[in-house]
């Protein structure tokens, strides 16, 4: 007879409560996998789960002998760093889905997982519902030159209402409703979860450690309907096609050398990832033998990420059985990063200009002082405003490639002029 497997859970929370249903309802009794037992930081909260027995000591789980996985699902750096670090010692294997912990130690996890011959397994902690972390172990072999992905389902969501007409504090509102964000959100909506999920496929991709703090990151939370009624039209002032705004993980090696950056960014809609709406997620990468691919699925909310958790289990607990925990890479190569400011990208400058003569002529003489040259500048007077008995209105001055160093210079001299209201906003064209 096989071996039982016998779980434990850190966390109730909306993915830790996902998996406990998931258990209650019969889903490893199939593989011989039982959940034993439960620890939360308060037992006494209400919860719309209700579990027999809770504990509030995690050493209970910890410590248990008859415990093979701990499923650690509190989220954060502390303390969960320190159960994950604890299970190992104690020779368990451990699930997790917990990428804040995992972009800043996994070199450290990994190696002391390989010391005791014990599983980390992380699918939960990128791309929700998409298995994108076992595809990339599969494609060790694989030279991988660019990755491009919407690894957020928060923020795409809130872009997808944005585009349908909601302000940005709406669409946030209904996100928050859904379950998508959440009360407080600026981990989605300032980039940082899509950077920590860019840091660990880098890891698994290159195989060299990655600090988050070095990733060139910028959010939404600046991002407007006047973008995205530009982005759409775009294709008729262009005689073109259309565009559309989403917030990107890219790593992109030229020459040699990798660039790792998150930010809002305007793709045509002919762009595989273009389509990819409300909160689902998507990774598109080019393999050098494999070709361009793309792989999509639900990257927000409780299922898509209760389904990746189980998934490891299940796998997790075939490697208990078979006595052999799964690969973890040693994160040791030598990799180059790219300095973000020497990264050229062509965008546009978004900035509220006074409705007065004179006003383009000094935005113009700013960019022809930082050798920028301007494709083309469009005035959205749908858009003008009041703001102490003068009129301002947005201008989108698109510029040819430039470094990011020389765009952050011109923004600095453009928010000091007296016919610039507020910081501008520059935005990338992506291919």
């Amino acid at each position: 007879m096989a071996k039982i497997v016998r779980v434990g859970l850190l966390g109730l929370g909306t993915v830790g409560s996902g998996v406990f249903e998931h258990f209650q309802k019969g889903a490893g009794r199939p593989f011989g996998i039982e959940l034993k037992t439960v620890a939360v930081a308060n037992p006494k909260k209400e919860r719309d789960v209700k579990v027999p027995k809770l504990t509030k000591d995690v050493n209970k789980i910890l410590d248990d002998p008859e415990i093979d996985i701990v499923i650690e699902l509190i989220g954060g750096i502390d303390p969960a760093k320190e159960y994950i670090e604890k299970a190992l010692r104690n020779r368990k294997n451990v699930v997790t889905a917990n990428k804040a912990v995992l972009a800043r130690y996994a070199k450290g996890l990994f190696a002391l997982a390989r010391k005791q011959n014990v599983d980390l397994a992380f699918e939960a902690s990128v791309g929700g519902g998409i298995p994108i972390i076992q595809l990339f172990r599969t494609l060790r072999g694989e030279k991988i030159t660019k990755v491009m992905g919407i690894l957020n389902g928060t923020t795409n969501y809130i872009l997808t209402k944005m585009e349908e007409g909601l302000t940005f504090g709406k669409a946030l509102n209904d996100a928050q409703k859904r379950g998508f964000a959440e009360k407080n959100h600026i981990l989605d909506t300032g980039g940082f979860d899509a950077r920590d999920k860019l840091a660990i496929l880098t890891m698994l991709i290159y195989n060299t450690y990655v600090d988050p703090q070095n990733i060139l990151c910028e959010g939404i939370t600046k991002i407007t309907t006047v973008d995205l009624d530009f982005a759409n039209r775009y294709g008729e002032f262009e005689g073109g096609i259309s565009y559309t705004v989403k917030l990107l993980a890219i790593a992109q090696k030229e020459n040699g050398i990798l660039h790792l950056r998150v930010h809002p960014a305007l793709i045509r809609k002919t762009h595989p990832l273009a389509n990819v709406t409300d909160e689902f997620n998507a990774i598109y990468f080019e393999g050098e033998l494999a070709g361009a691919q793309l792989h999509t699925g639900r990257g927000a909310g409780k299922n898509a990420t209760t389904s990746a958790v189980f998934s490891d289990i299940l796998r997790v607990a075939n490697n208990i059985r078979r006595g052999t925990p799964g690969f973890l890479p040693t994160l040791d190569a030598k990799v180059s990063f790219g300095n973000a400011d020497t990264l050229i990208r062509p965008g546009y400058l978004r900035m509220d200009l006074l409705n007065e003569p004179g006003s383009g002529a000094e935005m113009f003489g700013i960019f022809a002082k930082h050798k920028l040259n301007v494709r083309n500048s469009i005035e959205r007077h749908k858009y003008s405003y009041q703001y102490r008995r003068k009129e301002f209105v947005p201008d989108i001055t698109n510029i040819d490639a430039a470094s990011e160093k020389v765009i952050k210079e011109a923004i600095f001299d453009l928010k000091k002029s007296k016919r610039v209201r507020g910081k501008p906003m520059f935005i990338r064209f992506e291919d």
